[in-house]
């Protein structure tokens, strides 16, 4: 699958989470501007913005189930033509056919494990995009049960004007802050920055990582299969601190060939990573003499790429 088609998509998933995202407003919305305290009402606001988390779940996993499968299967399509295009020593070419690897166990599994990884990943967001709302819902309730009952009060005679506690109106604002902009998910990334997202947005991330990550899994079962410990990571000339380390280097999957480093993560590093891997020989590195200078430099041993002109050193680039 080409980036075009990808995104195409990515844009028909965002457009069905809009409207969840429109719905759910709406909802956030009516709870700021009630004077309502019945309990009728806010349970009807409760199991609406329940149903709206509901639908964005199956949007989610419906675009999962139809994506993924296609991704996972052209990279390795894609992967294998690479290979079976791969002159060796003495001429010989790889013969790889497609059926026999997704038909193999490892392949099923894999798919499979990718695709309720990125099912649960957008759950966990969903739910604590849920429980914000919810937590909003039960303190403007309880605020405006509140200023009932001081108003009571102060028309009664027996309390001042403004007894209801700072905290708790602090506490109101702040989840009414989010509420307004709209991003109910916290996500806590692996720098353990805590970051916020609406629910739009929060699909597209998700979406796109898992992208990354069927298509690594599809080429790591790809070189296995194939017989290769190795892959390659590809090279932009990233500012990403995260991810330039890796960029350009080979590894060794099984930790095996002491000739590289052994691949402790591969892409993505982060979300909407754009890096990818690609399955590397043994034989197809001697027979283009780059063998020993692709072990020094994925080591760290030498900074200059032993094929591409066009790499900048890690220290000659502003990372960020």
């Amino acid at each position: 699958m080409n980036n075009k088609e990808f995104n195409k998509r990515i844009t028909k998933l965002t457009t069905a989470m809009q409207n969840v995202k429109k719905n759910l407003k709406e909802k956030v919305n009516q709870a700021i501007i009630t004077n309502e305290i019945s309990n009728s009402f806010w349970s009807k606001l409760k199991s609406g913005t329940k149903q709206d988390y509901i639908n964005a779940q199956v949007i989610f996993n419906q675009w999962i189930k139809g994506t993924l499968p296609v991704i996972y299967e052209e990279t390795i399509k894609t992967e294998l033509e690479k290979i079976n295009n791969l002159f060796l020593v003495g001429g010989r070419k790889y013969r790889y056919n497609f059926q026999q690897f997704v038909g193999n166990e490892l392949f099923q599994n894999s798919l499979e494990g990718i695709m309720d990884d990125a099912i649960a990943s957008f759950f966990v967001g969903a739910e604590s995009g849920e429980k914000t709302l919810m937590k909003f819902y039960a303190l403007t309730k309880q605020v405006l049960l509140e200023e009932e009952m001081v108003n009571k009060a102060v028309a009664e005679g027996f309390a001042e004007s403004g007894a209801i506690t700072a905290s708790t109106k602090k506490l109101q604002k702040e989840l009414l802050e989010k509420s307004l902009n709209g991003q109910f998910i916290a996500v806590v990334g692996k720098d353990g920055i805590n970051r916020l997202y609406d629910i739009k947005k929060y699909s597209e991330l998700v979406a796109r990582t898992k992208y990354i990550n069927a298509s690594s899994t599809a080429i790591v079962n790809t070189a296995i299969t194939a017989g290769s410990d190795l892959v390659q990571v590809s090279s932009h000339n990233t500012t990403c601190k995260v991810c330039a380390p890796y960029e350009g280097k080979i590894y060794s999957l099984s930790g095996k060939n002491k000739d590289f480093p052994k691949s402790g993560l591969l892409p993505p590093y982060h979300p909407k990573c754009k890096h990818s891997i690609t399955v590397v020989f043994e034989e197809a590195l001697q027979l283009n003499k780059t063998y020993d200078d692709y072990s020094d430099f994925s080591k760290g041993k030498i900074k200059t790429h032993p094929t591409r002109k066009s790499f900048i050193p890690l220290s000659d680039r502003e990372l960020n």
